[in-house]
């Protein structure tokens, strides 16, 4: 049987009055941490079941789901945490643009008091406030959101919490206060959320005095080589600063100045620099951008396990509003990112994207290139993508190609940082395909030459 999109509204409507009736809270608290193109929010709940109730619902605005990157859910019950999923319901079809989501409760905590905690990743909430700026005036930004708990269910005690990443705040909404970098609303009592409730709204204009970074397309490619024993990556990445515009002409004389004499707030939000993260022992690594290769970089290698550091000097300053598009690329010996699971059977983990936790990425494309031969392709993803299909790839001395998996997602943050799995099986025979191409190549180019040198292709001299 299938519904129709009033019908899907309508159960979703009815899930969530029959689970207001399924807990009460005894406190819930939210904490909104705002950034540039990156924010988070905390939602802790202390949450009294009336049943063994399998879901708990979440309720967000509509802004908060649109923008929304990554949402992780752990669960307490006296001693023991747990993760738990979560998966979006529907609309509420409420006056205040409510999403319902839902949270599944393991059964192993199932009817029992839960300390259930909530932490989502949001991209591209704020806004620079005025939108175009001067190259020294410092740099502002503005945030809406609700001045309440969206929650369906009745709460003994509700806070709001709304921290800010400085203490320069030039306004905020009524019924908050205020104290250094944070306005709290409440705590105060508050009833279930239901389709007639209405949403208290409040603002914050604060200063931000650093660049807004935003990956707006991120494309990595990754090729394995059995035979050379190597993992070669390149991430080709089109960065934009999504900061203020810049009002009138650029002045580097002053940006050099303002450098010179260590006045950060003159070019706080200019992307003059910022770190890029590479596998640990990464070797042959390489800046580039349209132009050729970008001598501005200092890259920090490590003999130990631990991420090697490679600090990025763009070719220029980026100011707000402007692009800039770049690659960077390295090596890595093959064992650290594969392993053999059986016999002709190999496993791969290879980090989906790499940004900062300050950075959004607005779309992610990764294409993992397999050897020749590979088949019985198997992939295994940590997270939620938009897509994952598998491509051909051909590149030199290839014979037939090699199978590419090709993952893409929106709304990308740090928490997609995580490796993608792959296995697949590849024969001995497999691991011969490309010396056998090039000892044909090689024959075949020795066999021309040869006979070339015993046809005679011009008019033979005439003899004496």
């Amino acid at each position: 049987m299938r519904l129709g999109a009033a019908s899907v509204v309508a159960l979703a409507a009815c899930l969530a009055q029959v689970a207001s009736a399924s807990w009460s809270h005894k406190t819930l608290s939210k904490h909104i941490d705002l950034g540039g193109t990156m924010s988070m929010f905390t939602l802790k709940a202390q949450a009294v079941p009336d049943a063994d109730d399998a879901e708990y619902l979440v309720y967000l605005n509509d802004k908060e789901h649109s923008h929304l990157s990554a949402l992780n859910t752990t669960i307490s019950a006296s001693e023991s945490v747990v993760a738990a999923a979560s998966r979006v319901v529907g609309p509420l079809n409420d006056a205040n643009g409510t999403v319902v989501y839902a949270i599944d409760i393991p059964e192993s905590v199932r009817g029992k008091e839960l300390a259930i905690n909530i932490i989502g990743r949001v991209v591209h909430v704020t806004t620079p406030l005025p939108r175009t700026l001067r190259q020294k005036e410092n740099q502002y930004l503005y945030w809406e959101g609700d001045a309440a708990v969206r929650t369906p269910y009745a709460s003994n005690q509700v806070t709001l919490t709304i921290k800010t990443p400085t203490n320069t705040i030039s306004a905020f909404g009524p019924g908050g206060e205020r104290s250094g970098p944070k306005i709290t609303y409440g705590p105060q009592p508050g009833k279930a959320h239901t389709e007639k409730t209405v949403v208290p709204s409040t603002f914050v204009h604060y200063l931000y005095p650093r660049p807004l970074m935003t990956f707006v397309d991120f494309e990595r490619t990754v090729q394995l080589s059995h035979i050379g024993n190597t993992v070669s990556t390149q991430d080709n990445i089109w960065l934009r600063n999504d900061g203020a515009l810049l009002s009138g002409f650029f002045s580097r004389s002053d940006y050099i100045v303002a450098k010179y004499m260590k006045r950060k707030s003159e070019y706080a939000s200019i992307i003059d620099q910022f770190p890029y993260f590479l596998p640990a022992r990464a070797r042959d690594v390489y800046f580039i951008d349209t132009i050729g290769n970008v001598s501005t970089s200092a890259l920090r290698p490590n003999t130990e396990e631990v991420p090697t550091r490679l600090d990025l000097l763009p070719r220029y300053p980026v100011m707000g509003g402007w692009n800039y598009t770049f690659s960077v690329g390295w090596k890595e010996d093959l064992g650290r990112v594969a392993r053999k699971v059986s016999s002709g059977r190999f496993s791969v983990a290879v980090p989906f994207i790499s940004t900062t936790k300050n950075t959004a990425v607005d779309h992610a494309l990764t294409r993992i290139v397999l050897p020749e031969g590979a088949r019985n392709i198997e992939v295994f993803l940590p997270f939620d993508v938009d897509q994952v299909r598998t491509e051909h790839f051909s590149t030199y001395l290839d014979s037939v190609g090699r199978p590419a998996v090709v993952v893409e997602r929106a709304n990308c943050s740090a928490a997609h940082t995580l490796p993608i799995f792959i296995e697949y099986s590849l024969s001995p025979i497999d691991h011969l395909r490309k010396p056998a191409a090039v000892a044909a190549v090689v024959a075949c180019i020795y066999t021309i030459l040869s006979v070339l040198r015993r046809t005679q292709l011009g008019v033979p001299a005439k003899r004496a």
